[in-house]
Parts: structure tokens; sequence; C-alpha cells
């Protein structure tokens, strides 16, 4: 064996022993983020419930309620970087536009501003959070190696947020191709190169890897692996190919509309954030609003995920699917603008979700069979969450994933690129893009930093 071919054999193994180590640590650490958030958000529905049932000891309810306000104003104050979802500033971080040296301090508040929206009932998931604190478990590794190797960095880092996906979904293909394709890219050209291979190969072995920690853990404590689990739908035949392309047209335009909102959201509140008298008014109306509509409606409070088990039970009417959807986004929206922690991946299925249980209620009217409700359902949820995001590859596999079925999957292809054609074709945007842009124009930054870093 050469000299050469020697020392990048050491050099691939390098990167894989330390794609394993960040996969096993992120994915063990990650565990428990979801394993505490999920049962802070199982607590918050069972005070939502007390109250609405209680409704005398509501002043108490709105007390709590602002003071956890408090809580998170102060702790967006002193760490600035725990605001949001986590998976623009996780991108920038792998781009190289920004960089933390305080990985440990970012992670507590990071996690503490998680917990208190998911306690608060703030319509926000856990995966933006858990993506941003797998990226910074990354950093933080990196920076206890004293290596200046500015690939193998981006490598590291990219496992851990793909360790973070993954231990927040449950779904390690999607978890990888998620990471793969937000953060790189990748031409076929440049698959012939040695760089290109390294970084794969060792995102793959390192998404893995937290995968299998994840998942002894999930067996440990007796949960759930896959968060969202919908498998056992009928699946569609060819007689119904003309369901994914109404979907498709419908969720193009819809996507670029959900987008419009969520950008022009953030963009007005950040004018009005400028003043810190009215950063923390807009956080305390954020979970005052949230409180008062959920013990109201108590479905419309969290996350969301209820909501998409929900719609697969038949439980909502058409008229009720159209106002949760009216209320969700408008949640979404504002407490995602005030910067509350908490992440915007989730609550973007239930969006979709609740888009296709608007189209299987009409499509039922006109005289579908309601057998093939839940799969227009899974489709539609997959493809506004491809149109929304812009991540075709990633949607298919986790439409897979989450629903078992191929035939699924395919049908969701054609809706898929049909969406994105539309959206395309209006120059519709990423929302994690989106979202980037601003953070970026916060710091001084410009969205060329970042894509001129970006690796490939």
């Amino acid at each position: 064996m050469s000299e050469d071919n020697f020392n990048q054999g050491n050099k691939f193994r390098e990167y894989i022993f330390y794609s394993i180590i960040t996969g096993v640590i992120s994915g063990f650490i990650l565990f428990f983020f979801r394993y505490s958030s999920n049962f802070l958000m199982e607590l918050s529905k069972d005070l939502y419930n007390f109250f609405s049932l209680n409704i005398n000891y509501a002043p108490l309810f709105f007390i709590l309620l602002f003071v956890l306000s408090i809580l998170m104003y102060f702790n967006i104050k002193n760490v600035r970087e725990s605001s949001g979802g986590g998976i623009s500033r996780s991108m920038a971080l792998i781009g190289g536009s920004i960089n933390f040296h305080d990985n440990l301090k970012i992670i507590i508040a990071t996690t503490l501003g998680s917990f208190l929206s998911f306690f608060g009932g703030l319509s926000l998931g856990a995966e933006g959070p858990s993506v941003f604190l797998g990226t910074l478990i990354g950093n933080e590794i990196f920076n206890k190696l004293n290596i200046f190797n500015s690939h193998l960095k981006k490598v590291i880092l990219t496992v851990g947020s793909a360790g973070g996906f993954v231990s927040a979904l449950g779904t390690p293909l999607s978890a990888i191709l998620f990471s793969i394709e937000e953060n790189h890219t990748i031409s076929i050209i440049d698959l012939k190169n040695k760089h290109t291979f390294y970084l794969i190969i060792s995102i793959i072995i390192g998404g893995l890897s937290a995968a299998c920690i994840v998942y002894l853990l999930c067996y440990l404590f007796n949960i759930n692996f896959i968060l969202l689990d919908v498998s056992g739908n009928i699946n569609l035949n060819l007689n119904y190919i003309y369901i994914p392309i109404i979907i498709g047209v419908f969720i193009g335009f819809l996507s670029l509309i959900y987008n419009l909102i969520i950008k022009n959201f953030l963009i007005f509140f950040l004018k009005l954030k400028s003043n810190n008298y009215l950063s923390f008014l807009l956080i305390t109306l954020a979970f005052t609003l949230s409180g008062f509509i959920g013990l109201l409606f108590i479905d419309t409070s969290g996350s969301g995920i209820d909501i998409i088990f929900h719609i697969f039970e038949f439980k909502y009417f058409l008229y009720a699917l159209i106002f949760i959807l009216i209320i969700k986004i408008f949640l979404i929206g504002f407490s995602t603008a005030t910067g509350s922690t908490g992440g915007l991946f989730l609550p973007m299925l239930v969006v979709g979700a609740l888009i296709g249980g608007i189209i299987a209620e009409f499509l039922i009217i006109g005289g579908l069979n309601n057998s093939y409700y839940g799969t227009i359902v899974i489709i539609s949820m997959i493809t506004f969450m491809a149109s929304s995001v812009k991540t075709p590859i990633t949607a298919f596999i986790f439409c897979f994933e989450i629903s078992g079925s191929f035939s699924t999957s395919l049908f969701s292809i054609l809706a898929i690129v049909i969406s994105l054609i539309i959206s395309n074709y209006f120059n519709g945007e990423s929302l994690n893009e989106s979202i980037l842009d601003i953070s970026l124009e916060r710091h001084n930054l410009n969205k060329e930093s970042i894509s001129n870093q970006k690796y490939i």
C-alpha cells in the first residue's frame, strides 16, 4: 500500500470514528430531551384539561403563563441564540456563517426555553431545538478535539444535527437525508470526489449510530421509536391518480401562502422586538393567547401532534378542520415570531395534515370512499413538508418511514413534483431558507456568506 493510500485510509477511519462518537453521544443526550419534552407536553395537556373543566381557577392558570413568559423573556435576553426553532441556526453553524464557543451555555438555555414553550402549550415542536442541540453537541465535541479541519467539522456538526432529528422523530433515514439535503449541495459529479464520499458515508454511519442508541433507549423506556406512526392506511390504486394531482395543485399554492405568512410574522415582529418592553409584551401575549384559545379549544394547544392522530380517527368535521387550520397557523406564526424557543417542523406537518383532511372531506362529498381518508392525509402532509421546506427526497423517505408503504410514497412523489413546480414557478423559497435569511440579517450577515461556505 502506498503512503498516500495509507494516509487516506487513516483519514477515512478518523472520520468514521468521530462520526460514531458524535452519533452515540447526541443520540443518548437528546433521547432524554425528547423524553422530558414529551412529559412536559403531556403535563401541559393535563393542565389545560383541568383548567378548562374548572374555569373558576383560570386566573391561576394565566398567572402561571405570565411567570413562564417572564422566564422565557429573560432566557432569550441572556442567551439570544436560544430563541426560535433552531434548524436555521443549525444550518448557519454548519455552513460557517456563525460560530459558538460557549456551547454548554446555549445548550442549557435552548433546553430551558424549549421546556417553557412545551409546558406553556405554545404551538411549537421539539424537533427544531433537538436538531440545534445536536449540532451544538457536535460543535462542542469538535472544539474538544483541537483538530483544525473545517471539512471534518462540517461532518461532525451534520452528524449531530442528524442525531437530533432522529431523536425527535425516530425516522433515521429521513434524518440523515434531511441533514445532508439542508446543509450540503451535492451534484452527481461531486460523488466522485473522495471528500464527498467521506461526508456521505460518515453522516450515514453517524446517523445510524444515533438511531441505534435512541431505539435501544426507547425500548428500555417503553416508548414508541417513531413519534408519528400512521401505518395501516389503505393504498390508492391507479384509478385514483387524479387525487395526488389535486393535492399537489392545492398544496403548491397553500404552501406559498403559509411560508409567506410565517415570514411576514417574523419580519414584522423583528422590528417590534428591537424594543425590550415590546419584546416582553409579545412573548407574554404569545403565552396568553395560546392559553386562552387552548382553554376554549384544547386541541389547539401545544405542538399539535394530537391533532394529526385525531384527524386519522375522523374526530373533526370539515368546518372544524378549517377552523383549527386558521387558528394553528396564527398561533404558529405568532409563537415563532416572538422568538420563543421551539420548532416548526412538527407544526408544519400538522398544517399539512389539516389541509389533507379538508381535501379528503371535499373528495368524500364528491363520492370518494372514506376508506382512503387517511392515505390522502398522509400524502398531503408529506407534500406540504416537501413544498414548504424544499426537501423532496427527505419527504419521500419520511413518507415511507411513517406510513410503512412504498405505494403511498410513490403517489406522494407525483403530488410533491406538482407542488414544487407551482411553488418554484412563483419563486417560492424554502421556509428554513427564509428564516435563515432573516436570522443572518439580524446578525449583519448575508445569505451568500453561508451559501459560499457550504461544502461542495
